[in-house]
């Protein structure tokens, strides 16, 4: 009895050291991942807060500055397809520190030249490095958190972007003092930033659980794994991984598909608030960079909320609450459309930005949920392809093609009925991310 009491308590004291170990390091990798996807941003918004230096001190034409700009959305959407294969292959400790590390040298380089030539292609080429951000990010969520959990776990994560993006004007600013004034600095100080945080995450990022000694995620929470998402022995090759869980994967066209116009809504909204404001409603630039503000402000609480909403109420299952997001965001287009109400204008903008970055990440959830181990930055990447190509890269040209040639009206009635089809385009998929427990 004895020796049956003292079997037990050492039994106790290992799980009790497995969920101390567990929990020590899915706080350390969740701490690394979203500081280290912040600062991916300061080496990508900088451009915006450049450009004026390059007008003024280069003479640069506007024209000639947003060339220098549009390699990168394309450069990408491409790499983050393509990295996120490679990464599947790859320990994200490495791939994504290595990512912060070429980010930090192309933005110094990028400061020691001035031709745009010369900008433009190595703008092209801090896309494709930036795109080494995502994949490893969706792939360490994958192995270290549960489906039931991670849909606030990524929530939170989400909102890295939105960190970064906020910290960039302190950080140029101060780049721009330490390099006596000169436009140089707005490249040098966030690239040395990225290249020490990329040595952090190689030295703070874990691999996966299994590599530490400790269960699998889904031994350690009781998850079904079905018998289509297991691995097989021996892995399989990019090929197999991109015809069976890509290109056969009707699902996951469903979600790329939605998100390529989610992603129009988004960056339809975003990035023409202050033309629309300045030109047509007649107010002041100051007022519309806090409209600006506001939709990126509120997207933090925003997303954080409904990601947790999606896990304890909806039980894992995104594309219900993705579709609510969707509804609610379509009055709140409309209330931004029909009014001429500043204060119902921001309020509105507040909302859209509360409401679409939880779409943004359900569809990269979900595209996780749904994928094997060996195949979950492939999923996300190919949803992210979609969502920068079509999406992001159709609100710029087609929205600019409309406002020459139509109105704003027909702008409004394109972003509702961008959120109308992604609507419909997850109605397919409605019950995807659903968890199953194992039963004692």
């Amino acid at each position: 009895m004895i020796g049956f009491l003292k079997s037990a308590e050492a039994l106790d004291i290992k799980v009790k050291d497995v969920d101390k170990e567990y929990n020590r390091y899915k706080w350390q990798v969740f701490i690394t991942i979203f500081l280290g996807y912040a600062v991916f941003y300061i080496t990508r918004k900088n451009l915006s807060f450049a450009k004026p230096y390059l007008i003024d001190q280069l003479g640069y034409t506007k024209l000639q500055v947003g060339a220098i700009a549009a390699g990168m959305p394309l450069a990408y959407g491409l790499g983050k397809f393509i990295m996120g294969g490679v990464s599947d292959k790859s320990n994200p400790r490495y791939f994504m520190g290595l990512g912060l590390i070429l980010g930090g040298f192309v933005n110094i380089i990028f400061g020691s030249f001035q031709s745009i030539a010369s900008f433009t292609v190595l703008w092209t080429i801090n896309g494709w490095v930036q795109s080494m951000g995502w994949p490893p990010c969706g792939k360490t969520m994958k192995v270290w958190f549960s489906n039931d959990e991670r849909g606030t776990w990524m929530s939170i994560w989400n909102t890295a972007h939105n960190v970064g993006a906020m910290i960039i004007p302190f950080v140029v600013i101060m780049g721009v003092k330490m390099f006596s004034g000169s436009w140089k600095g707005l490249f040098y100080l966030p690239g040395i930033i990225s290249v020490i945080a990329g040595i952090l995450v190689m030295v703070f990022l874990r691999d996966k659980p299994e590599s530490l000694g400790l269960p699998s995620v889904e031994d350690y929470h009781g998850d079904i794994v079905p018998e289509n998402k297991k691995v097989k022995e021996g892995g399989r090759t990019s090929k197999e991984i991109f015809v069976e869980d890509i290109l056969k994967n009707k699902t996951l066209w469903s979600l790329a598909l939605a998100n390529a116009f989610i992603y129009f809504l988004r960056y339809g909204t975003l990035d023409w608030i202050s033309v629309y404001l300045v030109q047509y409603k007649g107010v002041n630039m100051k007022e519309a960079g806090w409209a600006f503000f506001m939709f990126e402000f509120a997207a933090i609480p925003g997303t954080i909320f409904l990601g947790w909403l999606s896990d304890k109420m909806f039980k894992g299952r995104r594309t219900p609450l993705t579709v609510i997001c969707l509804g609610l965001s379509i009055l709140a287009v409309s209330a931004y459309w029909l009014t001429d109400s500043m204060l119902i204008i921001n309020l509105s903008i507040a909302i859209i930005g509360a409401l679409i970055y939880f779409p943004v990440a359900a569809i990269g959830i979900a595209a996780v949920d749904i994928a094997k181990d060996d195949s979950a930055g492939m999923s996300a990447g190919w949803t992210g392809l979609f969502g920068y190509f079509i999406g992001a890269t159709g609100s710029e040209i087609l929205v600019g093609y409309v406002l020459d040639n139509y109105s704003w009206n027909v702008y409004f009635m394109m972003l509702i009925g961008s959120a109308v089809l992604a609507i419909l385009l997850l109605i397919p998929v409605w019950n995807s991310g659903m968890v199953k427990r194992k039963t004692a």
